[in-house]
């Protein structure tokens, strides 16, 4: 699994070891040690024989050693029945129209090109039927689908087929009894996120990996070489980076478990007063509530008539429906960061994952390929002068 090639060699790379985490105060240790775990270059070893997985469960613990090392970068090889690729790509056409044929990526080419303009709302891909292999492993039935709003449809239009990924190991336990709340090495759920407008591939992994330094969850994320066969034998895909899912290990893991996920994306993402839309905050685990009034009870918090009238009750109340601590120190670490495409410039890459019993919510960051970059978010500020 720990296998690589150059990555400065048109972008096929992988690996190697760096063995530490980064710093708690050194952007430039957190930098090198990514860097090094990815540019040197190590054996390339090929896929072993591979074994049907055993039976797993919710109870299951999360293998964080395994799945989301610090040294190593992992190898996933996705196997998809030939008609299935066609009908992803199908579905992928009838979403965002002809492969290759339209807007080309900003900052992809040449640095100066403006950021994407914003998207109108777009259906998720559909979700398709295939293999995972991994090492000697093998994960039948497994739901993938393309995931990603301006990554997926920017990349789509300019022919990029290094599309991100999602992966549910019982998407099809209705089918496949089987597979009934299977995990993978207690993983319920993975994101592949392919590093859209990142050139170093560094980003993703470097601002999570400071987000918890400083307190503020975040999901874990590893490094990893992508084979998909749809036929004709693995074809490698690129490097990219496995990240963790909030709503199924992140809450458990740094969180409390059973409370409800949402994922906030739209005008009523802004919390500007009477913006709420239901919509806007989609519910992606229910939890004990089913519902959102953690959401609404912070939009009362936050626009109560208290704020001019008794500060201090409003704080309070305020403190009552939002972890603030924890939100103040994400915003300081996401302004440190300079991470662009967030909340406060676009209101969209976070969750609020409300509390099991009280219903606080807690901020926690997502998508972060667009941090430590210029006031866009696009070009290099992230080099090897850092």
């Amino acid at each position: 699994m720990a296998t690589a090639t150059d990555l400065r060699a048109a972008r096929k790379g992988g690996l190697s070891a760096s063995r530490g985490r980064p710093r708690r105060s050194s952007a430039r240790a957190a930098f090198r040690a990514a860097a090094s775990a990815i540019l040197v270059a190590s054996l390339v070893l090929p896929p072993q024989a591979a074994a049907v997985v055993p039976e797993s469960s919710p109870e299951t613990d999360p293998d964080y050693a395994l799945v989301f090392p610090c040294d190593s970068v992992l190898r996933i090889d996705i196997v998809i029945e030939p008609s299935t690729w066609r009908a992803m790509m199908e579905d992928m056409t009838a979403l965002y129209g002809e492969f290759g044929g339209k807007l080309p990526v900003p900052g992809h080419a040449s640095s100066g090109a403006p950021p994407p303009p914003p998207l109108p709302p777009v259906p998720n891909p559909a979700w398709a039927e295939a293999e995972v292999r991994f090492g000697d492993e093998v994960w039948e039935h497994v739901g993938v689908r393309f995931k990603g709003g301006s990554s997926l449809a920017f990349s789509w239009s300019a022919g990029i087929l290094k599309l991100p990924w999602k992966l549910d190991f019982d998407r099809f336990e209705d089918e496949w009894p089987e597979t009934r709340d299977r995990r993978f090495h207690g993983f319920g759920q993975l994101t592949l996120s392919s590093g859209f407008m990142d050139p170093s591939l560094l980003r993703e992994r470097i601002t999570a990996d400071i987000f918890r330094e400083a307190g503020v969850p975040a999901p874990r994320t590893a490094f990893c070489r992508v084979y998909v066969d749809c036929g004709e034998g693995p074809a490698y895909f690129g490097l990219y980076t496995l990240v963790e899912v909030v709503e199924d290990t992140v809450v458990g893991t740094q969180l409390p478990a059973g409370g409800s996920v949402y994922e906030p994306d739209g005008l009523a993402a802004t919390f500007a007063e009477g913006s709420f839309d239901r919509k806007s905050f989609d519910l992606e685990s229910a939890g004990s509530r089913n519902d959102w009034s953690p959401v609404l009870r912070l939009y009362e918090a936050l626009h109560s008539g208290e704020r001019r009238i008794h500060p201090p009750l409003w704080r309070a109340g305020l403190e009552q429906a939002l972890d603030v601590d924890r939100f103040l120190t994400w915003l300081a670490v996401d302004v440190v960061v300079q991470n662009w495409d967030s909340y406060g410039r676009s209101p969209h890459n976070y969750y609020l994952c409300a509390d099991p019993v009280t219903g606080r919510l807690t901020w926690v960051p997502w998508d972060n390929n667009m941090a430590l970059g210029d006031d866009t978010g696009l070009f290099p500020v992230l080099t090897p002068d850092l």
